[in-house]
């Protein structure tokens, strides 16, 4: 068993907590650690799914067999800090710092990238945010899915200002 977390920072413009809409699906490149073969970028893994482990009792949210070396591997979604109750945690940093946002216990397998743009996976969704003192801004819900030049701008009517989220960077490190 591995515990791999998913790291992400981002250039955000009068936005917080970003993160992915319920029924997101992850999309991700995978090592098969049994034969160190990758596969491709048809891994979708949500953790709203369940799939049934062969042989076992068990479930998880992904399953998978190798073709190369027919192993079967799964993996399942964990909260990603010992605080968190949640499997997905927002992203909330206004300074592009790194912050998990997903932890997956792997056996067998391990994610080697997370695609984040248009079509691949489904919407994200954030909060309007001021670091203005004093400001009166209306708390406002967007939901939008990244282009594929990385990013999402968009115009706030309710508080008169541009919203964005760009330059979004991952990587997975064991935990």
């Amino acid at each position: 068993m591995v515990k791999l977390t998913l790291f992400v920072k981002m250039e955000v413009e009068n936005a917080t907590e970003v993160k992915p809409k319920q029924n997101f699906q992850f999309v991700m490149n995978i090592l098969c650690t049994s034969c160190r073969q990758e596969h491709g970028t048809d891994v979708y893994m949500s953790p709203d799914e369940e799939c049934e482990l062969s042989g076992s009792r068990g479930s998880a949210n992904f399953v998978f067999r190798c073709q190369d070396c027919k192993k079967e591997h799964s993996a399942s979604f964990v909260p990603p800090t010992s605080s968190s109750k949640d499997l997905i945690v927002p992203y909330t940093s206004q300074t592009a710092e790194w912050q998990p946002l997903i932890c997956l216990d792997c056996r067998g397998l391990e994610p080697t990238s997370f695609l984040v743009n248009n079509g691949q996976g489904g919407s994200w969704q954030c909060v309007s945010f001021s670091e203005e003192e004093g400001a009166k801004t209306k708390r406002e819900q967007f939901v939008f899915e990244i282009d594929e030049d990385g990013r999402w701008d968009d115009y706030d009517e309710a508080n008169s200002r541009e919203i964005g989220v760009r330059e979004i960077e991952s990587k997975w490190q064991r935990t």
